[in-house]
């Protein structure tokens, strides 16, 4: 079902669009940051490949991932304090 709807949303040309492709499986990761025009966008490709590899079980992978979230310096995006929280979480459950 989120699959679904994710492939009705990623039928618009906006990058919110291109997000729900990427959320579907429909475009890689290296097609969204060829796409991504701007240090936000790339910021929010970042997150959602590291919650891929999160989910996939890609533990260390998608612990790099989070901190180069981090390292875009994006404090106000909402990708950038989920992926600080995520590493804060996983450094005490460790």
């Amino acid at each position: 079902e989120h699959s679904d709807l994710l492939r009705r949303l990623g039928k618009s040309s906006n990058w919110w669009g291109k997000l729900a492709s990427f959320g579907a499986g429909d475009l890689t990761y290296d097609d969204m940051m060829s796409v991504a025009s701007s240090l936000g966008e790339e910021t929010e490709v970042l997150y959602y490949e590291a919650t891929r590899l999160y989910i996939a079980g890609e533990r260390q992978a998608a612990d790099r991932q989070f901190r180069r979230v981090l390292q875009t310096n994006m404090v106000s995006f909402y990708e950038f304090e989920m992926a600080r929280k995520l590493l804060i979480n996983q450094s005490r459950s460790r």
